[in-house]
């Protein structure tokens, strides 16, 4: 019993819901984390546990957890009596990553909207022949108790996806430093210029290297797509964001390479430097056009150009809608890709460059497709 003669259970229970209003409630994440840890989790639906961990890699291992920072606690969960693990986002649960007691705020609107968007996103995925590149999603309704804080998830509906092939591209260049453009020698330019693309249709504004994955096959795998065409970012004027995308926030991001080739750039033009290059401008999509052209214009790949030839259709908003969509998202996206298809990708990059507020835009550098160990540009094409 507490001093107040509610026992631990009734004290959660009087919280009610975890909402925006109630998320400060101390109880809810402390009253449990002093608890010994069950060994056995009776009443769970799903098994959880930290996604972070050694990977094998490339013949060797790489530190491998999870990067940025997210309204969602994501882990790996197996459902009771089977095997398999998936990724599962929980959305509104007030532990900071180490699973410490952290009441940030949770935006309920965001919470309600993200999971829908992003399984209309899977669904056109598979439509548009990239399932390979963007995951399935789904929503499962998760019971569990958290890893190391004893906090307990009831109901809780979580945005599903499987686990993504490989290691982020965060992860090996933090790892390896320069060495790990040997990996990158592997990923076809196919794939980098796909990515780049769909970046772009679909106005992601969170692709740091951290939510790119890569396979010893060199297939990209991009996740953690909550942020797009103004979800979350509405209103913070944010019209696309990409390590793919010269000029933008993202890309400046990667840009300099500080604290052992880590991901921290200088925010602004003109901070203090010299700050050696960070290999990961490789992944500039100007490094992976063809031989001898100066933009990718119009020349999308072809399952991904019809999609888009859908989608700026006179009805294409209507079928975005109808995957899931919300009506504002569906007619950003068919009026981006008739953007897209019309005036070329250059164009429309440029265009969202300038539609975003000036601390989202960045001047556009030449490229650069490798440097050498000291951090200076060696080739400014794919070699």
């Amino acid at each position: 019993m507490l001093s107040s003669g509610l026992t631990w259970a009734e004290m959660l229970d009087a919280a009610g819901p975890l909402t925006a209003a109630n998320a400060s409630f101390p109880m809810r994440g402390s009253a449990r984390m002093h608890l010994a840890l069950c060994p056995r989790c009776a009443g769970c639906s799903h098994l959880l546990r930290r996604l972070d961990g050694k990977v094998k890699f490339g013949g060797g291992e790489v530190e491998s957890g999870p990067e940025g920072i997210s309204q969602a606690y994501t882990m790996a969960a197996t459902q009771i009596g089977q095997t398999r693990a998936d990724v599962a986002k929980l959305h509104c649960v007030p532990l900071d990553r180490s699973g410490t007691w952290s009441p940030w705020g949770c935006d309920d609107a965001y919470s309600s909207g993200s999971p829908g968007q992003l399984v209309a996103l899977g669904r056109l995925s598979e439509v548009c022949a990239t399932q390979d590149m963007l995951p399935r999603v789904w929503t499962e309704e998760v019971t569990s108790i958290l890893p190391g804080s004893g906090y307990v998830v009831q109901g809780h509906k979580a945005v599903m996806t499987p686990v993504a092939r490989g290691v982020s591209l965060l992860s090996l260049v933090t790892s390896r430093g320069p060495a790990a453009q040997q990996e990158w020698a592997r990923i076809p330019s196919d794939q980098v210029i796909k990515a780049a693309t769909l970046d772009l249709l679909t106005g992601q504004c969170d692709r740091h290297a951290g939510n790119v994955f890569v396979d010893e096959r060199g297939r990209l795998a991009l996740i953690d797509n909550d942020q797009m065409l103004g979800v979350w970012w509405q209103g913070t004027g944010c019209a696309a964001s990409s390590m793919f995308l010269p000029g933008t926030q993202k890309f400046a991001k990667h840009e300099r390479a500080v604290d052992d080739w880590g991901p921290e750039a200088p925010a602004t033009e003109g901070a203090p430097g010299p700050y050696p290059l960070n290999p990961l401008l490789a992944f500039d999509y100007r490094c992976h056009l063809a031989p001898g052209r100066q933009g990718l214009g119009t020349d999308f790949p072809g399952p991904l150009a019809a999609c888009m030839r859908r989608l700026a259709a006179p009805q294409g908003a209507a079928w975005a809608e109808a995957m899931g969509f919300s009506a504002p998202t569906a007619h950003q996206l068919a009026a981006r890709a008739g953007d897209l298809l019309r005036h070329g990708f250059e164009w429309v990059l440029e265009q969202s460059r300038q539609a975003s507020i000036p601390r989202m835009r960045y001047p556009v550098p030449p490229p650069c497709c490798a440097v050498d160990a000291g951090g200076r540009c060696q080739y400014a094409q794919r070699r």
